[in-house]
């Protein structure tokens, strides 16, 4: 990517929001629903979380990430467990009206692959991803995400499965 690039993109990130990643609307479920019932409404609406909120407020988020890595070491029975003993508490929330450039070094700097979007009035819209970036990146900027030359010493590394 040319040195122009670079500026052009990150003048762009600074200033367009996180309105413009188009945030995922995404189930949001009490804190006693059960690990089942969080891994039924990712399914039923397609998304790769939920929300676990108190009222209108969210006060956890549940991801794919937490049902591969949290739930089934150690505990047969956890489809039955709270979804709370499981979730992350107190999820990085970002504003709609927030940079993109913000979006990404939240998540790179703290490992997130979802925030949670907080409309002007205070409101929960939904969630962006790591994905909902990629998407946007490549929709604005397609010469320069597909034309990158391949990386010299790169090794591809076979492993098994998808």
């Amino acid at each position: 990517m040319s040195q122009t690039t670079n500026i052009l993109l990150e003048e762009i990130l600074k200033t367009d929001k996180i309105k413009h990643l188009r945030p995922h609307v995404v189930p949001m479920i009490g804190r006693k629903a059960t690990v089942r019932d969080a891994i039924e409404s990712m399914q039923k609406s397609r998304r790769g979380c939920v929300l676990i909120c108190h009222g209108r407020d969210p006060v956890g988020i549940f991801t794919e990430r937490d049902v591969l890595l949290k739930t089934s070491a150690g505990r047969p029975d956890f489809l039955r467990q709270p979804v709370d003993s499981f979730m992350t508490p107190q999820p990085q929330t970002i504003s709609v009206q927030d940079s993109i450039l913000k979006a990404i070094r939240i998540m790179t700097s703290q490992g997130f692959r979802h925030l949670v979007v907080i409309g002007e009035e205070g409101e929960v819209l939904g969630t962006v991803s790591m994905r909902n970036v990629l998407i946007y990146l490549a929709e604005h900027f397609p010469e320069a995400i597909y034309n990158l030359p391949p990386i010299s010493g790169q090794i591809n590394e076979e492993r098994d499965g998808a």
